[in-house]
C-alpha cells in the first residue's frame, strides 16, 4: 500500500488532547489505587482518542497539470503606426522568452486583428481584447489560469474591457 496517512479530527484538536490527558491521568490514579480494569479502561480511552483523530489513508494518483497563461497580441491598425510594430515584436519575443523559462506553464497565444464591418464582431469598434482573452482561456478551470498578458498600444476600444478595467479601479 503506497498511501499516506492524514488526520482529520472530528472535534478541535485541543479537546482531543484534553480528553486523552484527563483519561490517562484518571486511569493512572485508578491503577495506582488498585482499581479493577484500569488497563482496559485506558485502552478504551485511547481507542476513542484515535477515533476522534479520524485517521485516513490517502492514496491518490495525480498527474500534475500545467498552469495556463494567455498572451493576447494586438495587431490592429493602431499598432501599425510609427515604431509600434517593432516595439510589439520586441515585447512579444521578450514575453515568450520569459514564459518559456517557467516550468509547467502552457501559453495560449492569440492575435487580435481589426474587426471587419458587417461580420457582427466589433463592426469597426477597434480592438476587442476581452473577447480574444475569453477565447484563449475558454474551457480552462479558474484554478489553472495563471494570468493574462495583453501586448497592446493601450488604445482599448473594447467596451467589455473598459467596463472590466473600471470595475477593478485601474
Amino acid at each position: 500500500m503506497s498511501g499516506t496517512m492524514e488526520l482529520v479530527p472530528l472535534v478541535p484538536l485541543a479537546l482531543i488532547v484534553g480528553f486523552a490527558a484527563v483519561t490517562t491521568i484518571l486511569c493512572v490514579i485508578m491503577g495506582w489505587r488498585g482499581g479493577p480494569g484500569a488497563f482496559w479502561r485506558f485502552v478504551a480511552a485511547m481507542g476513542i482518542t484515535v477515533m476522534l483523530l479520524n485517521p485516513r489513508i490517502v492514496d491518490e494518483q495525480r498527474e500534475p497539470q500545467s498552469d495556463v497563461v494567455a498572451l493576447v497580441v494586438d495587431r490592429t491598425a493602431s499598432q501599425k503606426v510609427g515604431e509600434r510594430p517593432a516595439q510589439t515584436e520586441t515585447a512579444v519575443a521578450h514575453v515568450r522568452e520569459r514564459l518559456a523559462r517557467l516550468p509547467q506553464l502552457d501559453v495560449r497565444e492569440t492575435t487580435v486583428r481589426d474587426a471587419v464591418a458587417g461580420t457582427g464582431q466589433g463592426d469597426g469598434e477597434g480592438s476587442l481584447l476581452l473577447g480574444a482573452l475569453r477565447n484563449a482561456l475558454g474551457g480552462i478551470p479558474r484554478q489553472r489560469v495563471a494570468g493574462a498578458i495583453l501586448v497592446t498600444d493601450g488604445q482599448a476600444h473594447d467596451p467589455a474591457l473598459i467596463d472590466e478595467i473600471e470595475k477593478i479601479g485601474a
